[in-house]
């Protein structure tokens, strides 16, 4: 929710004709959700919570889900999210 309302990815994804995907961080609250991006951050790391293959997870069922051309997929984030699409 947060991501979406900050850059609205996804209202350009429906004129541009691309999919947009807001997958959750992990965390006890719902407002400090985070992503274990190796050096950071929060409960996810603490837990060591296995985003790298959560993400590769996703990234198997999506076409299940969506036409999606697995050449062209990217992915973007913001602070931890953003050290998360680094890793």
């Amino acid at each position: 929710e947060n991501m979406a309302g900050f850059c609205g990815l996804h209202e350009l994804g429906e004129r541009a004709g691309f999919v947009v995907v807001y997958p959750n961080g992990s965390g006890k609250l719902d407002a400090t959700l985070t992503w274990n991006a190796g050096t950071c951050c929060g409960y996810a790391r603490e837990q060591q919570v296995d985003d790298v293959g959560f993400i590769g997870k996703l990234l198997d069922a999506l076409p299940e889900l969506v036409p999606v051309d697995a050449r062209r997929t990217y992915v973007t984030g913001m602070s931890n999210g953003g050290m998360m699409a680094y890793r």
